[in-house]
């Protein structure tokens, strides 16, 4: 299996985000409107307005995700940018995160609130992402979070097991199973984790998988 790649989020982030621009007419008032608004106007409220998310800021927490670029993250974070916001395919900072083993910036992300279940729109998670990896502490944090690993995708009906079995991915097949992952269910095309693993020369994994299938 050849392990796919994000497109397109690796391109740099045009443009600057304007914060707080703020327009002033170049008029003179006359002295009994001016001493009128200052009587009538309220003082200025000195607490800052809530922190919000932008599409900037989503796309930017996305790439710094898929980076690894923690303090990044963080700082975005902070501003109000929304964890959970996904790209045009459907993938989170977090799903950009888990692809690339970033285990730091996944913990951070799930702290922030970050969902670990949402599918993209070929209908892989986060877990399927890291699976593919390995990325063994990734998928183990993911677990601990209650990802479920027994998500199948749309394009071929693989589940993270099947990433795992297919990449010959020992500790990660190891670990989805301690979780539940179903070694029954089959793809698109009836091939089963095991299949995979056969297939692909990976006997540990094909062993992991025959042990797992006895009563």
């Amino acid at each position: 299996m050849n392990r796919s790649k994000f497109v397109g989020l690796g391109c740099v982030l045009l443009g600057v985000v304007a914060l707080g621009v703020v327009l002033w007419m170049n008029q003179k008032p006359d002295d009994s409107l001016a001493n009128s608004q200052e009587l009538s106007t309220p003082p200025a409220d000195p607490t800052p307005a809530p922190a919000s998310s932008t599409p900037a800021n989503e796309l930017a927490l996305r790439e710094a995700a898929l980076e690894g670029l923690v303090q990044e993250i963080q700082r975005l974070l902070s501003l109000g940018t929304q964890a959970n916001v996904a790209d045009e395919e459907g993938r989170t900072a977090l799903m950009l995160a888990a692809f690339n083993g970033h285990t730091s910036s996944v913990q951070m992300l799930i702290d922030a609130g970050a969902a670990v279940n949402p599918q993209d729109q070929i209908g892989r998670t986060a877990l399927v992402y890291a699976a593919s990896g390995p990325n063994t502490e990734v998928v183990q944090l993911l677990l601990k979070h209650k990802a479920n690993p027994n998500v199948i995708d749309k394009a071929e009906e693989w589940t993270a097991l099947m990433f795992a079995a297919a990449e010959g991915h020992a500790q990660v097949v190891s670990l989805l199973l301690e979780h539940g992952a179903d070694v029954t269910l089959k793809d698109i095309d009836g091939e089963t984790a095991y299949d995979f693993a056969l297939s692909k020369g990976h006997s540990d994994v094909a062993k992991i998988l025959t042990d797992a299938s006895k009563p």
